[in-house]
């Protein structure tokens, strides 16, 4: 039976009546409360902030996280932005870049700490205490050489010294006179004499310090080994995290440098760093979240016109919609308080699969304005598509719940918002949509829908003979399972995680410009391994010398290939070493000059004894002494210095994969650290995330599958309903995992959440065929096809929108995503048109057949 409406059926009595009946009378009431909560969930939208950094997906009881939240609790965290100047010609390049340092040094303090430019800072704490840098040996080498003058000196005072190497070299000058050697310049003062020959020692350690000064004096820009880029360092005055001012800072660094590249057209000039990067992340993310959930809806909106051919209805539809979708955003803001990288794109989910219940209810709905009863048709509806959509609802509110008991935040929230959304867009779906179909056709805007035309392609999907078809459907699943197996146990977790970066033309400019930092410059190591840095914040400054050398010690002697960290620092490596040594040579070397030499010389001789003569005012200098320039990244909020220390691993380990940031990160925290201490650092959070996400894929995969088969059974009964509707699951979710081993897709923290919604899905279209089949057990199966298999059919290709609409993100990691759930759309929608229909046509002729029974 395919043609004409099947016969009406009343709406059966009791409490689901009574209830119809009174949000139908108070349909005004109902749709005043959906405007409020529209306006109050919208307002909260626009305040809900983005956190975009992996931190935000990890539990807060995390060792990474808990670590990390204690070092940004002490340690003043600034952003830095890196501005690059590109030109071939040296003298425009440095004029362009001085432009530049002028122009950002008059931006607002609150915004800017500190331009460099050069390494002048450095180099005047040096210059200003050059005695305290000369090393030990150097400084014993000059003593020495003076203690062999001061011998020579009073040896050529006694009248029976001969010098017996006079006649090795007649041409040398013996004491620094003109150039035959005679030593005839007359001298400053009566009774002086002029300096003998210069030792080497004393010419070398003279050459060091005049070249010192003259650093200095003229401190060198960063350029690069080209001489083509310039560099200059911008310190923010708070932490790159504070996406407000960032974004301030980024406009006022741009504005500068839009005025100097106006005057110079010829340079190009590149903005990254943190401040930099932080901002584009997130613009990315949001941008792509507005485009995702903008292109969702108006590519529904097309669907829904090209199937239903009515404004009203689609407006009612699409109203209840936003009104889910925006409460859950509000509630959003209230239970977590922000988005993050693995919920951002939720709206366009919520959208997408938040809107198959209204769809259902709807197409019920038309069926009954068919039958000819346009009074009851919409009580009928509601009462015929309830038992479907809430079980369907219900299940993908099971498996979203599955994610929301894990400890990773990533899949946690990505739970709570999605089976917010599904709970709430069945509610308004059941609330609103009535109300405002009601309110539609009481002011005459519902007339009788015509007769579709009908899908005859559906018709064609039930089998005459159910028997095969029922058991091409099990082999195609035990295929299925057989792929399931063979891809989960082949490594599938995605290990580069380059894989996961956003790719916006914008990032990828930011992108090049760091890697011609990390490349062209030799000096200063800027930006070079920022994926594998760490710090670690000791309790006490007398615990930080202890563990550098202990970490220094670990890799000492190793190749390059073994080692474990390519460099430790501290507030240490900024002093001076060993200064109670140098200072008591210092003290000898002056008494020395004092006693035996100064009143020797005169002249030139005497000005350059003056000139190396270590002042008298010479002391230890210690952390309070360094320069805020030199000092800052050791610095602490209250004021404390000193107590910490930064580490960076070595170029053995790839801080972009997975095994090698995983290793990099137990071998360090196998590192003996003293009591106290925190480690905090990219690669701790990556590995810790990493685990949390191995531990909890599998955990919420499982309760999603054990919880969807409990409320399948409890809202279908464990009849042929509710096993179809299982098994229905179980073949789409297999056939998910086995075609994304076919295309691929690897597994990453994002993909695992696939899993567990596909479950959700799989069960959610064949509910809605079974439970209509359940409800109409006399009519055909090709009409419960031709109804709920094409109200099946377009609920899926809205939700496979919204998962298409991740596609265009310019996070890699989204659009994989994206990729796995459409699949799972896909094979999910086979199961319910194929596998469901067959099943329970065999279930039919066998029941048929022992009813024929004498």
């Amino acid at each position: 039976m395919t043609g004409g409406p099947p016969p009406s059926y009343p709406l059966p009595p009791g409490r689901g009546a009574q209830l119809t009946d009174w949000l139908l009378a108070r349909r005004g009431l109902v749709l005043a409360i959906s405007l409020v909560a529209l306006l109050a969930g919208g307002l909260a939208a626009l305040r809900l902030p983005l956190k975009a950094d992996f931190s935000a997906l990890l539990p807060p009881g995390t060792e990474s996280v808990q670590h990390l939240d204690k070092i940004q609790a002490r340690v003043r965290a600034f952003g830095t932005a890196f501005v690059l100047v590109d030109a071939a010609d040296p003298a425009k390049r440095q004029r362009a870049a001085d432009e530049l340092r002028a122009g950002f040094e008059r931006i607002d303090r609150a915004l800017v700490a500190r331009v460099t430019g050069d390494d002048g800072p450095a180099r005047r704490f040096g210059w200003a205490h050059r005695h305290l840098f000369v090393d030990v040996e150097d400084l014993e080498q000059a003593r020495d050489a003076l203690g062999e003058r001061i011998k020579r000196a009073k040896l050529e005072h006694n009248p029976l010294y001969i010098d017996l190497d006079e006649d090795d070299d007649p041409g040398k000058a013996r004491d620094g006179g003109g150039k035959d050697g005679t030593g005839d310049e007359a001298s400053d003062r009566p009774g002086a004499r002029q300096a003998e020959p210069t030792d080497p020692r004393l010419e070398d350690l003279r050459k060091r310090l005049d070249e010192a000064e003259a650093r200095a004096k003229t401190p060198e820009p960063f350029v690069s080994k080209s001489g083509h880029l310039q560099l200059l360092i911008v310190q923010a005055s708070f932490p790159s995290s504070q996406i407000s001012h960032t974004r301030v800072l980024a406009a006022e660094l741009q504005r500068v440098i839009g005025e100097v590249q106006r005057r110079h057209p010829q340079i190009r000039v590149g903005l990254t760093g943190d401040v930099a990067t932080t901002l584009s992340e997130q613009r990315s993310i949001l941008v792509g979240m507005l485009q995702a959930a903008a292109v969702t809806v108006l590519l529904v909106t097309l669907l829904l016109f090209a199937v239903y051919r009515s404004v009203p209805a689609i407006a009612a539809v699409l109203w209840a919609l936003a009104v889910g979708t925006l409460a859950t955003l509000g509630l959003t803001k209230l239970l977590i308080g922000h988005l993050n990288i693995a919920t951002a794109f939720l709206s366009a989910i919520v959208v997408g699969n938040g809107i198959n219940p209204g769809l259902i209810l709807l197409s019920r709905f038309r069926d009954e304005m068919r039958r000819g009863d346009p009074d009851g048709a919409l009580a009928r509806a509601m009462s015929g598509a309830a038992r479907g959509t809430l079980t369907a609802a219900l299940t993908a509110l099971v498996a979203y719940g599955s994610l929301a008991v894990t400890n990773f935040r990533g899949f946690r929230h990505f739970g709570i918002i999605a089976g917010l959304g599904m709970v709430l867009c069945w509610v308004t779906a059941f609330t609103v949509l009535p109300a405002a179909l009601a309110w539609l056709r009481a002011r005459g805007r519902m007339s009788q829908w015509s007769r579709p035309a009908a899908p005859s392609r559906l018709a064609r999907l039930v089998p005459r003979n159910p028997m095969p078809a029922a058991l091409l459907g099990l082999v195609a699943t035990a295929a299925a399972g057989w792929g399931t197996y063979r891809y989960l146990t082949s490594n599938p977790l995605e290990q580069d995680w380059r894989k996961l970066r956003s790719d916006s033309a914008e990032i990828l400019e930011q992108r090049a410009w760091n890697d011609r930092i990390s490349t062209e410059f030799e000096k200063g190591g800027f930006n070079r391994n920022l994926s594998g840095r760490f710090a670690i914040v000791l309790d006490r400054r007398d615990q930080v010398k202890p563990l550098v050398e202990a970490l220094r010690a670990r890799d000492r002697g190793l190749p390059p290939g073994r080692r474990l960290l390519s460099e430790v620092r501290s507030l240490d490596d900024v002093l001076p070493q060993r200064q109670e040594e140098k200072l008591r040579l210092l003290a000898e070397i002056r008494r020395m000059i004092d006693r035996d030499l100064l009143d020797e010389v005169a002249g030139p001789d005497r000005d350059e004894l003056t000139r190396l003569r270590p002042p008298d005012d010479l002391r230890p200098i210690g952390d309070r002494d360094v320069p805020e320039e030199l000092a800052w990244p050791f610095i602490e909020r209250d004021g404390q210095i000193g107590r910490v220390v930064f580490a960076a691993k070595s170029d053995r380990f790839d801080g972009w994969n997975v095994t090698d940031l995983v290793s990099f990160s137990d071998q360090v925290r196998q590192i003996r650290l003293p009591e106290g201490a925190l480690l905090g650092g990219q690669a701790f959070v990556f590995a810790d995330m990493l685990r949390s996400m191995q531990r909890d894929g599998p955990r919420a995969t499982a309760l999603s599958l054990v919880g969807s088969i409990l409320m399948i059974l409890f809202m279908l009964g464990r009849g042929r309903h509710g096993w179809v509707t299982i098994l229905c699951a179980v073949a789409g979710t297999a056939g998910m995992i086995a075609l994304a081993g076919v295309a691929g897709v690897k597994v990453n923290f994002l993909d695992f959440i696939a899993l567990p919604i596909t479950i959700g899905i799989g069960a959610e279209y064949a509910a809605n065929i079974a439970a209509r089949e359940r409800s109409e057990p006399d009519r055909d199966l090709v009409a419960v096809l031709l109804t709920s298999g094409a109200a099946v059919t377009l609920c899926s290709s809205t939700t496979i929108i919204g998962y298409g609409s991740l596609l265009l993100s310019d996070n890699a990691g989204i659009r994989s995503f994206g990729l796995a759930a459409i699949l799972g759309e896909f094979t999910c929608l086979l199961a319910a048109l194929l596998l469901c229909p067959a099943l329970l046509g065999l279930w039919r002729r066998r029941r048929e057949a022992r009813a024929a029974r004498p």
